[in-house]
């Protein structure tokens, strides 16, 4: 038996393998705000998913960038009250086995290379943008080496203001500076027309600006990671209404012009589970290190 989680900025999922080929319908729950909150929650899920047995192992993805260990959260824009406490340590309390902690954006990308839209592809650049904007690159089926992580959100697409004067953005040296998720998310979306994304109509005007941002960032993740495909994810690109992946490819195809080829762009196929099938992913790979050492 093996518990896998995907703890995000808003929602958590919660599920058991038996076979580490499938897994059960995951147990969802809005993510407390609160870290001592949320060990509470998570030990209520512990109990009712493994009925008093011991997990062989567990494995996860939470959202933001992890220390060298992967431990504890350095830095969570979403979940400022979970970082720099001791997540490995209280879930191995919880669970009484072995923890396995990656950035839920990363195994969300794992699980579309090994399960879904980017089964099969050697380079695969993942992107999701939801209440916040993430991403990784995998590569041959691994997450590519890192020292913190991936965090493509937090690129700088604007200095200035040119492409959004009421973002929340930073600033430099009295310069504004606007980052990615500071444009695109679920959140700032929110934040900024007051409303939720999915309340705002596919007809409207935005959704297409929000394809034309995203695709700057896109422009840097491909020459920077140079990947054979680009998966996108997250409930700002898979809801309805969504940015529109014809929106997006049109607006890259007109800013990337160094390569002589396009990646492919694929929407992903794993929905709101990806971050489970990419903690199932982990799972394997670490069994596979153990049996060959």
């Amino acid at each position: 038996m093996y518990i896998l989680f995907d703890i995000g900025g808003t929602k958590m999922r919660f599920s058991l393998s038996l076979d580490m080929e499938t897994f059960i319908e995951p147990v969802r729950r809005e993510t407390p705000k609160t870290f001592e909150e949320g060990m509470v929650e998570i030990e209520k899920i512990g109990k009712e998913l493994c009925g008093g047995e011991t997990p062989l192992s567990v494995a996860g993805g939470i959202a933001g960038p992890l220390n060298t260990e992967h431990s504890m959260l350095l830095n969570a824009p979403n979940l400022p009250l979970w970082q720099g406490k001791p997540l490995k340590r209280e879930l191995k309390r919880i669970f009484k086995t072995d923890v396995h902690i990656e950035n839920d954006s990363a195994l969300g990308g794992l699980g579309e290379a090994h399960y879904g839209a980017g089964k099969g592809i050697e380079i695969v650049a993942y992107v999701t943008v939801s209440t916040g904007v993430g991403g990784a690159r995998i590569v041959n089926g691994v997450i590519d080496k890192n020292r913190f992580g991936f965090e493509p959100g937090h690129q700088i697409i604007s200095v200035g203001g040119a492409h959004c004067l009421q973002c929340s953005g930073e600033k430099i040296e009295n310069v504004s500076v606007g980052k990615l998720r500071d444009v695109i998310s679920g959140a700032e979306v929110e934040r900024r027309f007051g409303k939720k994304p999915y309340d705002i109509p596919q007809d409207d005007p935005l959704w297409g600006t929000l394809a034309r941002l995203l695709a700057v960032g896109l422009n840097n993740s491909i020459v920077h990671w140079s990947p054979d495909v680009i998966v996108l994810g997250g409930s700002m690109i898979t809801g309805n209404p969504a940015i529109l992946l014809s929106d997006i490819e049109r607006h890259v195809n007109e800013i990337v012009n160094i390569f002589p080829k396009k990646p492919l762009f694929k929407m992903a196929e794993l929905k709101d589970v990806g971050g489970l099938y990419g903690a199932l992913a982990l799972l394997k790979q670490k069994r596979q290190s153990i049996l060959t050492t």
